[in-house]
Order: C-alpha cells, then structure tokens, then sequence
C-alpha cells in the first residue's frame, strides 16, 4: 500500500480572501507531483477575480494540459476561497 501524504494548499486573494484545499495527488509520489502542478499552475490565475469559479474552470479547462483531466482535482478543493 502505497503512504498517504496530503499536500495542502493555502490560497490568498488580495482583497483578504483565503482558503485552504488539498490536492488530490496524495498516494506515494503523486504528493510531489501534486506540488509541481501548483507551483506550475498558480501563477496563471494571479490576478483573477476568485469569485468567478465558472472562468477559472474555463481557462483551466482550455488552456492547459491538465485541463482534460486532472483540472479537476486542482480546483474542487479550491473553489471557496
């Protein structure tokens, strides 16, 4: 059986908004991945309101990679800031 090691995430807004989520890659090396995937993806959303979930959705979904799969698992446990 594979270790369980939970990587969480803490989101900060400009306007005092924050939340906290977990990335679903927990299992053995997925946490690492889990973290390279933040770190790669955070920083196209910078600047966006955080209260308008349905385009970040869009814009995940669209424009990279993981937005055909694994989008998913970035954003369910981010989408309350």
């Amino acid at each position: 059986m594979s270790s369980y090691n939970p990587v969480l995430i803490r989101v900060n807004t400009d306007s005092g908004l924050s939340g906290i989520g977990e990335v679903g890659l927990a299992y053995g090396a997925g946490a690492k991945a889990g973290v390279g995937i933040i770190r790669d993806l955070a920083p196209l959303i910078v600047g966006e309101d955080p209260l308008n979930i349905e385009k970040i959705w869009e814009f995940f979904f669209r424009k990279t990679f993981w937005g055909m799969g694994g989008r998913e698992r970035f954003l369910c446990r981010n989408e309350r800031y």
